[in-house]
């Protein structure tokens, strides 16, 4: 009934949000939710809350947590390994070409500031969206979503 995924099904999604996928933790679990569930139906939904809540329980970001679980879901530790490591590289390679040229940035100058001011902007509406949307799947009333 769910859909049939190999490794190139893995690899083809989670380079992609490796990515494109920004906002934190709670905008990718969001994401993937609309992405694997809705979308591209790989699993049920109630599985997804058991590895979001499973998620939760491990240090770490709980994305990075559901990241590598999707890929042991579908194809056992290797796809574990796959996914995880191609949601988490390029986190790894823009963070460290942003740390380098940090170190020469003059942070006074306007458009700096300005750049800055406008990713956090876009960080709140992601994650404000993020639990938006998953409010609606988890909270069984609007009260408790709003709680």
């Amino acid at each position: 009934q769910y859909t049939e995924v190999g490794f190139f099904d893995i690899f083809k999604q989670f380079v992609v949000l490796g990515w494109t996928a920004f906002g934190g933790p709670a905008a990718h679990i969001a994401l993937f939710r609309k992405i694997f569930i809705e979308k591209l139906n790989w699993f049920s939904d109630s599985l997804f809350m058991e590895l979001f809540a499973l998620g939760q329980c491990i240090p770490g970001p709980t994305s990075t947590q559901v990241s590598f679980a999707i890929g042991v879901v579908k194809k056992g530790i290797p796809g574990g390994l796959l996914s995880g490591m191609l949601f988490q590289y390029p986190g790894l390679v823009v963070m460290s070409a942003i740390g380098f040229g940090a170190a020469e940035a003059d942070w006074e100058k306007d458009i700096l500031k300005g750049f800055g001011s406008g990713l956090a902007a876009v960080g709140v509406a992601l994650v404000a969206g993020a639990a938006f949307a998953l409010s609606k799947k988890t909270c069984p009333d609007n009260l408790t979503a709003f709680l």
